[in-house]
């Protein structure tokens, strides 16, 4: 081969490196589910909630082997609100910390945080994952929260409805799921609520008053 070509030979394995691998990767296609795990509060204290998703790769039923979703990354919608939010993964970094995209093998399932409140205490403003945030005030976790400590979405009491959306691999995108979020007011003794719906149910956004109803609902 002359000299002169082999640069631009490596430079093209060098691109086609990811597609290669990809189609030598023996398996079906992924099938990643998003849903509620017990216990979807996964504070660590007395004084937080904070709830979270997760994303299993469940593969189809009856394949014997069903490849990896490579580059998983996610974002959030609230019905009602302009804006869509980047989500991150919980604690699959080195030291813990979240990540914007991660592979997902068949049956492993990771975590989304989704919403996150302190304890009402009048008076005190918490500092809630190195972010100052009011406390008694629900917020959505979405990337700035984590990433900047910028408390940029609060939630009002009330009912919110979410629906969260994936893509992986080479821009592959999954049915969204959709989920309805209830956070009762601040001075209230109930927790925040979270459970599935049906993206195409007509939606049942209401105020304080739909707060309380918390039937067949997935908490801690």
């Amino acid at each position: 081969m002359p000299t002169w070509l082999i640069g631009p030979v490596l430079g093209l394995l060098g691109r086609l490196a990811p597609s290669i691998a990809r189609w030598a990767e023996i398996g079906d296609d992924p099938r990643l589910v998003v849903r509620l795990e017990h216990p979807v509060d996964k504070a660590r204290g007395p004084n937080l909630e904070w709830l979270h998703l997760t994303v299993v790769n469940e593969g189809l039923r009856r394949a014997s082997r069903t490849r990896t979703a490579r580059e998983v990354h996610a974002t959030v919608t609230i019905r009602g609100r302009p804006g869509r939010y980047r989500l991150l993964w919980s604690n699959v970094g080195a030291f813990g910390q979240s990540l914007p995209r991660v592979d997902i093998a068949r049956n492993i399932g990771q975590d989304l945080p989704i919403a996150l409140r302190a304890a009402h205490m009048p008076g005190l403003q918490p500092l809630i994952l190195g972010t100052l945030a009011e406390a008694g005030v629900c917020y959505l976790t979405e990337a700035n929260f984590l990433t900047q400590h910028s408390a940029e979405v609060p939630l009002p009491p009330g009912i919110h409805e979410l629906e969260v959306s994936l893509q992986y691999g080479d821009g592959e995108v999954p049915k969204p799921a959709c989920f309805r979020l209830t956070i009762p007011p601040p001075e209230v003794p109930l927790r925040l609520s979270l459970t599935e719906i049906d993206c195409g149910e007509p939606t049942q956004l209401a105020g304080l008053g739909r707060a309380v109803g918390l039937a067949n609902v997935a908490g801690p």
